[in-house]
């Protein structure tokens, strides 16, 4: 609050510390929203599991945030295959089991025939 609290004699930097003070603001009460929606659903722990994890909690409060439209990028790594090709089919497992429990919480949460399906 001292730096978003604080008056220029700019415009141009007033309105810059209100849109940052609007914009933290926003950041912790998504935070809250989030973090008090758990998912129901077990996810593997590992990094896209996690990854996934997360997405089904901001999909599991999507009324509170009243936004049209959602778009969600998970990512893993570890694909480059020219030193082993033994990990591909384990990171095809974890990429699998953190899939399969998504949908399962997706599903759960009534949110899989809304269009998260895709």
């Amino acid at each position: 609050d001292n730096v978003t609290g604080s008056r220029s004699a700019s415009v141009f930097a007033d309105t810059q510390m209100e849109l940052m003070r609007h914009s933290l603001e926003g950041n912790e009460e998504f935070a809250d929203l989030i973090e008090g929606g758990g998912s129901g659903g077990a996810f593997p722990d590992t990094e896209v599991g996690r990854q996934l994890a997360q997405v089904a909690r901001v999909i599991q409060v999507r009324q509170a945030l009243a936004s049209e439209r959602d778009a969600f990028f998970v990512e893993i790594g570890g694909f480059d295959a020219h030193s082993s090709l033994g990990a591909l089919g384990e990171q095809f497992e974890q990429i699998n089991a953190a899939v399969r429990a998504f949908v399962t919480e997706v599903k759960r949460q009534g949110a899989w025939d809304q269009g998260y399906s895709s």
